[in-house]
Order: C-alpha cells, then sequence, then structure tokens
C-alpha cells in the first residue's frame, strides 16, 4: 500500500455539509503531498438496475463508474462543480467521477481503481431506519476498503 500522505486521496462527496470538511481535509493533504484528489459523487440507487441506466452505462457490468469524459447526469453536475470549485481555488489537482447505485461500493471501486492510499468520507448522518435498511454508508465503505479510510467531521 501506498504511504498515506503520497497517494492518491478518493472523498466521497456528495455537497452536504457533512462531506464538506473531507473534501477540505482531502485538498489540504494532497496539496502538501503534491497528490491528487479524487472526487466521487453518487447517484444513489437502493437498488440496482437489471438494465442500462439512462446515464449511458450498465450499472450492472464489469465497470459500475462512468466512461470516461462521460457527462454526469444533471442531480450530480452541480455537486461535481462545487467540488471543482473549491479544489481549483485552491490550487489541487483532482480527477471528477460519478457512479450510480450503492454509494459505498461506488466509493470504494473508485479507490480501487485510481489505487488509493486514502478513502475520505463525512460522517454517515443516517439515523436508525438508514442503518437498519443498510444505508450506513461509513461503515460499508470502512468493512469494503482495501485501504486507510479516514472520517472528517
Amino acid at each position: 500500500m501506498l504511504s498515506p500522505m503520497s497517494g492518491t486521496i478518493v472523498v466521497g462527496y456528495d455537497g452536504k455539509e457533512q462531506s464538506e470538511p473531507a473534501l477540505a481535509k482531502a485538498a489540504e493533504e494532497a496539496k502538501a503531498a503534491g497528490s491528487t484528489v479524487v472526487v466521487v459523487a453518487v447517484e444513489y440507487m437502493p437498488v440496482e438496475p437489471e438494465i442500462p441506466s439512462r446515464y449511458g452505462f450498465d450499472p450492472t457490468g464489469p465497470d459500475d463508474l462512468a466512461a470516461p469524459g462521460t457527462e454526469p447526469p444533471p442531480s450530480l453536475k452541480p455537486t461535481l462543480v462545487q467540488a471543482e470549485t473549491k479544489l481549483v481555488a485552491a490550487g489541487v489537482r483532482a480527477i471528477y467521477v460519478w457512479g450510480a447505485g450503492d454509494p459505498a461500493r461506488v466509493i470504494v471501486e473508485t479507490a480501487r481503481e485510481h489505487r488509493a492510499a486514502k478513502i475520505m468520507i463525512g460522517p454517515d448522518h443516517h439515523g436508525f431506519f438508514g442503518r437498519l435498511f443498510g444505508d450506513d454508508v461509513e461503515a460499508e465503505v470502512r468493512r469494503q476498503a482495501d485501504c486507510d479510510v479516514v472520517v472528517v467531521s
């Protein structure tokens, strides 16, 4: 595994208040180390579709992330633009990707694809019912990840 300060940092980013500190911390660490931040936004789908999605890729196929250059769906574009604005202002090199389906799975797959040294996410604020129905993104990312996971609050 790459050392935590020298490798790529993947940030799960949804544009909400709890994900802002993770983006800021990733930018700070990446700038200090001269590394790249990979921002991943996810179109949540509680049940993964069995047919190709409207976004031009097959979420049940071997590559659940959008093909490079594929335009994000309208629901995610403002989120990615928001992250880009912040990282450009911070002078950080970044890649912006999106996926559809289970957020934890997409974040972890993005980290694997980019050989990330670290994943940074905001705290998961799902209540009892979210955890009951398996929507605890923080716990799932920690369970599935092959690299360090940092929850920034």
